[in-house]
């Protein structure tokens, strides 16, 4: 419900000040099945599209990779790798401005 909220307030400012809004989502990097964050991920994902806010699912990036573990910084840092990020950017480069 937070992230509706958030989407509907900057879908207005942007509109409002005539900025592309796009939204992005980061998966966790852990193994895709066992991530608690994915339905999360998706609800915010299927949001976007019900509020016609342009969305980008970036476990695209990562090719039907099953297990993301391997992109965290290390092993006390879960945060994405510099190889995590450019992939990300790759992809976001794709979507974004083909």
């Amino acid at each position: 419900e937070r992230v509706r909220a958030a989407l509907t307030r900057m879908q207005a400012a942007c509109e409002t000040a005539s900025v592309r809004l796009a939204m992005a989502v980061y998966p966790y990097p852990t193994r895709v099945d066992l991530n608690p964050y994915r339905p999360i991920d998706e609800r915010a994902l299927a949001d976007a599209r019900e509020l016609g806010v342009e969305s980008l699912d970036l476990l695209l990036a990562f090719a039907g990779e099953r297990d993301l573990s391997r992109y965290q910084a290390s092993v006390f840092d879960s945060h994405p790798d510099g190889e995590a990020n450019r992939r990300v950017a790759a992809h976001l480069a794709r979507e974004l401005w083909p």
